[in-house]
């Protein structure tokens, strides 16, 4: 895909990351990468402006000639960047937790040791930290249900979702399901990490997504990633091998706070990193290969809801009281500005995961006029007997709804094996001075455990995921909820008959059909009593697919407009 003799400069000043393109591997890369004979045959940091990993440089001493001349073709897909090859480097080394060098590549060798070798070790199980510029990404056989459970151990996360790459979309076959928007999406040139309803049949290990029904799947960024997979599918000549099935899937456990996977230093990696990998696959290229990938899903009017962005972070509350009505306007703002609506709008804000920080606002439902704010009502909220640690260990927000209802009496039955049951209760009893919490996740989290879907989790979300995943079409619960005079909305008759759910599953399906409707209801008496037609949907437990695609459809069959995020950094898919 070269450039035409008439291209413009590329300037260097068009991107901030020291890298030409925030883009997966192109074709015209992929081409060199994979044809025998090439200067770039199986090496590993083949790029070019049009895509990841490729440098914009003024300097090329440390190139070969040939590179250099590519570098100073304005008619080059390589010009004004510091194009490599295997003559010159950089060059990949496969090393223990010691240091001790497993494979190193030479420089003008033919293929990749380094990579031939960390593929042997994946194949029989291994753990390797895989060096992708600005941090360190761990992998394995994702087919391999012991090198999973190895690696969740050594990792001490025991449900949290793992990530696995496929090198395309055919590979995912009788696994996932997958619509030709989902298609589009996991070859946008960012490579995002898609969540995909996963098939009765799937043959992957459930320990990939503990308790979940969906799977969050990924295609290739960047040379290295492909020349795994070409490897593994046995070097074929040209980029045929890509429209065809691979048998090989692999987990890729990003870099995250607290697992030590986010450092780039080779030293201090293998420090952090030295008892859960079996070795690193390591490299002197200082450049961004193309960095942590966003999460979405896709909803069934084919528009993309963002779970995680890691290239343009949301904006975020500080933490002071203040700050809530600011952070969710400016959330708010922005989907108006998407959506170039410049009306005023009831906001429907659901709030984050877990009970939050009881200062800064929850669900609620706020006015929003040219930059004015009105809080319209709020959930009845839930008091918070240790605030600091709720969000691990839920069942203390269970043991208060039980209060709550009049049943404060369960809490040391249900209860038992949980350290400080006694005093929880306690307080839930004579403290009148606990803060509260008005988020839905707190609520969630509550009838999560009251459900039996745990005591404790390590992530705020975990939870809920487990209750998203065993939600079905259900009918809601007549006069499941109850609304105030000063317009508080409260679920207690909803949570009083889930006491009485014959299983987890006909519970949660109860729960959001119960929920979609009382928020759907409050939602739309406020506005019409407002004169508002146009309703905004913010937070962050719209993240549930049921309850967000439930209350879009009950406010839409009200005649009401609903906004809610379609695209983001993104902006169309490949």
């Amino acid at each position: 895909m070269a450039a035409p003799a008439n291209a413009a400069p590329y300037s260097p000043t068009t991107r901030n990351s020291g890298t030409a393109s925030a883009a997966a591997t192109c074709h015209a890369c992929l081409t060199e990468l994979c044809t025998p004979g090439s200067r770039r045959w199986q090496y590993p940091f083949t790029a070019c402006r049009d895509c990841a990993g490729a440098a914009v440089q003024d300097s090329h001493k440390a190139s070969c000639a040939a590179c250099r001349a590519e570098a100073a073709n304005p008619a080059d897909r390589h010009f004004q960047t510091d194009p490599r090859c295997a003559q010159c480097g950089p060059l990949l080394d496969l090393q223990l937790a010691n240091g001790a060098s497993i494979a190193c590549d030479r420089p003008g060798q033919n293929g990749s040791y380094a990579v031939a070798a960390t593929l042997a070790l994946l194949r029989n199980g291994g753990i390797v930290a895989i060096k992708d510029g600005s941090g360190f990404e761990l992998c394995c056989d994702a087919r391999n249900p012991v090198a999973i459970a190895r690696l969740r151990e050594q990792l001490g996360v025991r449900n949290r979702p793992l990530a696995i790459m496929a090198a395309n979309s055919a590979s995912l076959a009788g696994e996932v399901q997958l619509t030709d928007t989902e298609i589009h999406w996991l070859n946008a040139p960012l490579r995002p990490i898609v969540q995909l309803e996963r098939l009765p049949g799937s043959w992957l290990p459930h320990t990939l997504a503990p308790g979940l029904a969906t799977l969050r799947v990924m295609l290739p960024q960047h040379a290295l990633h492909y020349l795994l997979f070409h490897l593994a599918a046995g070097s074929p000549a040209g980029t045929g091998w890509l429209d065809k099935p691979q048998e090989m899937l692999l987990v890729m456990h990003g870099a995250r706070s607290g697992d030590g996977a986010g450092h780039a230093d080779n030293v201090l990696a293998r420090e952090q990193l030295g008892r859960i990998a079996d070795a690193f696959l390591l490299h002197d290229w200082p450049y961004p290969l193309l960095g942590a990938a966003d999460e979405l899903r896709i909803r069934r009017d084919g528009s993309t809801h963002y779970l995680r962005s890691n290239t343009s972070p949301p904006p975020a509350a500080t933490q002071t009281p203040t700050a809530a009505p600011a952070a969710t306007a400016a959330e708010i703002d922005l989907i108006l500005r998407e959506h170039r609506h410049y009306g005023p709008v009831l906001g429907l804000v659901l709030g984050s995961y877990g009970a939050g920080n009881p200062d800064l606002g929850g669900t609620q439902l706020l006015r929003m006029d040219h930059g004015r704010i009105q809080s319209l009502g709020q959930l009845a909220g839930l008091p918070l007997a240790g605030a600091d640690v709720v969000e691990q260990e839920p069942w203390r927000l269970a043991a208060a709804l039980l209060h709550q209802l009049q049943l404060g009496a369960e809490i040391p039955q249900r209860f038992a094996a949980a350290v400080g049951h006694e005093l929880v209760s306690i307080r839930l009893d004579r403290d009148q001075t606990l803060p509260h919490s008005h988020q839905l996740g707190a609520l969630l989290d509550a009838v999560a455990v009251l459900l039996g879907l745990g005591l404790q989790q390590r992530d705020a979300g975990e939870l809920l995921q487990k209750l998203e995943s065993l939600a079905e079409p259900s009918a809601a619960l007549t006069a499941g909820w109850h609304i105030d005079a000063g317009n508080t909305l409260d679920f207690r008759p909803l949570f009083t008959r889930l006491l009485a759910a014959q299983d987890a599953k006909t519970g949660s399906s109860l729960l959001h059909a119960t929920l979609a409707a009382g928020l759907s209801a409050w939602a739309a008496v406020t506005a019409r009593a407002e004169g508002l037609d146009t309703i905004v949907l913010a937070g962050q437990c719209w993240h549930d697919r049921h309850l967000e695609e439930a209350v879009i459809e009950h406010l839409r069959d009200a005649g009401f407009n609903v906004l809610y995020p379609h695209v983001s950094v993104y902006g169309q898919p490949a």
